[in-house]
């Protein structure tokens, strides 16, 4: 059994390594084929490799801000969260313009579990105009919430509630803190809302029956339940 457990560690550890050769020689020492092969790969989704082709681009092309930007989203990808981290930081350091290395880096230290960390970088985004806002606002509220800052996120939900990009989950997120405050009557439009969206989004038509049941609209509520 041992000797099974190390020859399945081997292999784990082999293949791991193989995209990095195969990069080194699908690229023919080229930065910029590495480089092509690796955008290719991620928009077909096959992020390990992608993330090899651009480790090896770096590597060949150190320093260079397109690269480092591609590390991060790949590694990111592959739960590299540690090394994902540390070429947003770099990119930031070396004042690469745009925002995507802040949105990054929120969205890692947001699964590292650096809840306070993830908001600072979206708090700094917020009101920049070359961000897409109402994906910061969405995540913002979310942070908010898990760190039971529940007004603000609230007042962020708001805010989101009101962009023509405003989807279902966000009145679902603001219903839901509205029946929490006990305004039951505001939870039920809103939670409306989210189903005129999306007739299909199941957990606002959850909710919303619960309320309804709450409410004396027995009937209603038993619909929505049929529609959940």
């Amino acid at each position: 059994m041992k000797h099974l457990k190390l020859l399945l560690a081997c292999a784990a550890f082999l293949s791991l390594l193989a995209p990095g050769a195969a990069a080194e020689e699908g690229s023919g020492g080229s930065a910029l084929t590495a480089y092509l092969k690796g955008v290719y790969l991620e928009a077909e989704g096959d992020f390990l490799n992608a993330y090899q082709y651009y480790l090896y681009a770096s590597a060949r092309d150190p320093g260079n801000g397109r690269i480092l930007l591609r590390l991060a989203k790949t590694a990111t990808e592959v739960g590299d969260y540690e090394d994902a981290r540390k070429y947003c930081e770099e990119l930031v350091r070396s004042g690469a313009p745009g925002p995507e290395a802040r949105m990054i880096l929120a969205e890692v230290e947001y699964r590292l579990g650096n809840r306070e960390a993830a908001l600072a970088a979206l708090v700094e985004l917020r009101d920049r105009s070359d961000v897409p806002r109402f994906s910061i606002l969405k995540f913002l509220a979310k942070v908010y919430r898990d760190l039971g800052r529940t007004d603000d996120a609230r007042r962020t939900l708001e805010e989101a509630s009101g962009l023509p990009e405003a989807d279902p989950y966000v009145f679902y997120e603001l219903g839901v803190i509205h029946a929490e405050a006990g305004k039951l009557d505001e939870a039920r439009e809103t939670l409306e809302k989210a189903v005129v969206i999306d007739p299909d989004f199941a957990p606002a038509r959850l909710v919303l029956a619960k309320l309804y049941m709450h409410l004396g609209r027995r009937e209603e509520g038993k619909a929505s339940f049929r529609e959940a």
